[in-house]
């Protein structure tokens, strides 16, 4: 069950904003018996994005973490567990451990035996995960897990009763009237394998109802064939619905229309300098045959035009002044309205080395556009004077065929 309440956190997260959502955390608790680690509950990291949808945590945040470890000392429905690890969630890359991960796994979970669960949500295929674990000699294997697994969701969701935590309420559908869900809204810690689903356990089959086991409508007894016929009037409003739900999926392009063409722009960071990026398989980045990017940088904003083949290369690279940089792109096709997208970075304060550096490269830009026309104005003045020789000597040369004219004898 926890596996599948943490599939569903990542999932929400994973919807509350178009292409690729917000990523989630969140502090794993449970029993360790040797070296052995059993998952029993989970508390959310909170986490402010405060660089980006992706879940890198700020001061705030690590203090936050601190905290949070520190209250589940005390916590009377925590009784007898212990923080085993931490989980996390990929909307935008593999299942792999980042630097900034290894940093977090260092700090708060440093035992040999403390876990880290990575899942990964994607909108096309199903979830997968991997655990992450320290080496006998400390280290960690981070470009992957060694052993990936898909996580599907999970029927047996339906068959249990709801479980409602401090932090984590997870609410599935009720329970077929056949299978009545148990009185019980505080699970205790203290119950058997039986009343708690492990990670691997496999789902409860769903149960049948065989239609061979029914009797047939000529064995069912009279009375109880007279007032079964009043039921047929329920199937009058359920007629009316499915009428109601046909029609609205055939009028749906009149009262919902197709939401916008995407192009994912977003903004990354590589050693001060924003990479801006755009999906190169969306068809209105294909089409594109011009586009305009607006960049708002520390007070400052430029834009560039975008030919045909730079507005489909799908990425801009350029150095950043400022913490907080604001990127707006217009793709423009042909007979098409203008598809925009709005991206925003914020990011830590520019070295002051870095700003000198970026001053005297606009210092040396200027001397090189002003050096530049500079050399125009001295090819256009050299070709005027060449084209002052040839007039020149087109008339030297004119004046020589007359004259050999003129001297040359006539004959009798």
């Amino acid at each position: 069950m926890v596996l599948e309440e943490l599939r569903l956190a990542g999932e929400a997260g994973f919807q509350k904003i178009a292409h690729g959502g917000v990523e989630v955390g969140a502090l794993l608790m449970g029993l360790r018996d040797g070296d052995r680690v059993r998952i029993e509950e989970w508390r959310p990291i909170e986490c402010e994005h405060a660089r980006g949808p992706g879940f890198l945590l700020s001061q705030n945040d690590l203090a936050g973490l601190e905290r949070l470890i520190g209250q589940t000392a005390t916590a009377p429905e925590l009784n007898g567990l212990y923080p085993v690890g931490w989980f996390h969630t990929h909307t935008r890359s593999k299942v792999f451990f980042s630097p900034e991960d290894k940093s977090i796994q260092d700090l708060f979970f440093p035992e040999s035996w403390q876990v880290a669960l990575v899942l990964q949500l994607t909108k096309d295929h199903a979830a997968s995960a991997g655990f992450f674990v320290r080496d006998s000699d400390g280290g960690m294997r981070m470009e992957s897990s060694y052993r990936e697994f898909a996580v599907r969701p999970n029927s047996a969701m339906l068959l249990r009763p709801r479980r409602e935590t401090a932090l984590a309420r997870i609410e599935p559908e009720a329970l077929p009237a056949s299978q009545p869900a148990a009185q019980d809204n505080a699970p205790s810690r203290r119950r058997g394998p039986s009343h708690r689903q492990q990670l691997w356990d496999e789902p409860p089959p769903v149960p049948r109802t065989s239609l061979e086991s029914q009797p047939p409508p000529a064995a069912l007894p009279q009375e109880r064939i007279v007032a079964a016929i009043p039921q047929v009037k329920l199937l009058l409003p359920a007629f009316v619905l499915v009428l109601v739900a046909g029609a609205a999926v055939l009028t749906k392009p009149y009262w919902m229309p197709e939401p916008a063409p995407a192009i994912a722009l977003r903004v990354e960071e590589i050693e001060d300098q924003i990479v801006i990026r755009w999906d190169l398989k969306s068809e209105v980045v294909r089409q594109a045959e011009r586009g305009t990017l607006q960049i708002i940088d520390a007070g400052h904003t430029r834009e560039i035009a975008l030919d045909a083949l730079e507005a489909r290369a799908g990425s801009v690279t350029l150095m950043r002044e400022g913490e907080d940089v604001q990127v707006r792109l217009a793709l423009f096709r042909t007979g098409q309205p203008a598809v925009e997208e709005f991206a925003r970075f914020l990011g830590s304060p520019v070295k002051a080395e870095l700003t000198g550096q970026l001053e005297q490269a606009e210092q040396d830009k200027q001397q090189l556009a002003t050096d530049v026309d500079r050399l125009k104005e001295a090819l256009q003045q050299e070709a005027l004077r060449s084209q002052r020789l040839r007039n020149s000597v087109k008339g030297l040369e004119d004046r020589l065929r007359q004259d050999e004219g003129r001297n040359r004898p006539s004959v009798p």
